[in-house]
């Protein structure tokens, strides 16, 4: 199992630095807890900047997110197909699982 780490606003795998930002995931929104996410949100600090910046992204395209399309300020700093399917695994490993907020459906 790889071992992720973050250091200097920066995100490393297996002291190989991934990305210039650290994505965390804020929260998790679904229907039933039984349910796949149907919206996560995302917050990440890019480094260089103090502002951390968030982002509502479709619960099925969290494994396929590209920071880079995101945020013009992300930057990959190895193969960026590596780089998107590494980041992503690290925030899939991240995520809550257990805490979730109701959507409400409207028909």
């Amino acid at each position: 199992m790889p071992d992720y780490s973050t250091a200097g606003g920066k995100l490393y795998r297996d002291d190989v630095c991934l990305a210039n930002f650290v994505p965390k995931v804020q929260g998790v929104y679904r229907s039933s807890p039984d349910l796949q996410p149907a919206l996560v949100e995302i917050a990440y600090t890019v480094c260089g900047h103090d502002a951390p910046r968030t982002s509502v992204v479709l619960g099925r395209n969290l494994r396929t997110l590209d920071f880079e399309a995101l945020d013009l300020a992300c930057r990959y700093e190895i193969t960026p197909s590596k780089g998107r399917r590494w980041v992503n695994d690290y925030l899939s490993a991240k995520s809550p699982t257990s805490s979730y907020v109701v959507i409400a459906a409207s028909f």
